[in-house]
């Protein structure tokens, strides 16, 4: 069997912009050859089914489903409800074996359009309106840095549960720390949303990104 180390960094299900059902309690892991993704589908309107979207993050470079051997529960009209799961044939995909950084990206679209409010006092057209992409700033921030090196230093010393357990935990402390500090930059510049960038945002203007500042924000924070 060819090597397969994976460092299971940064699973992530953020919201969607006006998505219905939400993809909640994702988990990842690996099955011999194979990866696996376990997830449950949330109706958050009454909804039965919704269009379920995979990437994964290859040491920085994204893959969507169609460049990837994947099966399970993904794509349109997945049936709402819990234990949904979708395999990767990484082996086949990754024929040299692999042993470095990867990261599954799984949300549901845009299922309907968005109105935005605008805040007390201003008029609509004036709603400020901001983005960042959170996977960028977890694997560039100095955290996300530090904890990808720690869990490559205690891979080999940790079952495969106790690692994804680890990388569980700090994940989620820096998912926490980033939302904190981008709460606060928000108010400090006046902005009414910040929304995190994904495969259901159709367009967006450059001028809307604030991925490079809520990394500088970050790091300064830390």
């Amino acid at each position: 069997m060819k090597k397969l180390a994976m460092l299971l960094l940064l699973a992530t299900a953020f919201p969607t912009l006006a998505a219905a059902a939400e993809v909640k309690n994702l988990k990842v892991g690996q099955e011999g050859d194979q990866a696996v993704a376990t997830y449950d589908l949330v109706a958050t309107a009454g909804e039965r089914e919704a269009e379920v979207t995979v990437a994964i993050i290859i040491d920085g470079k994204r893959r969507t489903a169609d460049q990837l051997r994947l099966s399970g529960d993904f794509g349109k009209n997945v049936k709402v409800g819990p234990g949904k799961r979708i395999v990767w044939n990484a082996t086949a995909d990754l024929p040299a074996g692999f042993d470095g950084e990867l990261n599954w990206d799984v949300t549901t679209l845009v299922s309907r359009p968005v109105m935005l409010p605008a805040s007390p006092g201003r008029a609509h057209d004036q709603v400020k309106i901001g983005s960042f992409d959170m996977q960028k700033v977890l694997l560039q921030s100095n955290a996300g840095k530090k904890a990808l090196e720690h869990l490559k230093e205690t891979q080999r010393s940790l079952s495969q549960e106790a690692l994804k357990a680890k990388n569980d935990e700090l994940t989620n402390q820096i998912v926490g720390e980033i939302v904190e500090v981008v709460k606060k930059y928000g108010r400090m510049k006046n902005y009414d949303f910040i929304f995190t960038r994904n495969d259901s945002m159709i367009y967006q203007d450059e001028m809307v990104d604030l991925t490079e500042q809520v990394l500088r924000a970050f790091n300064t924070a830390k």
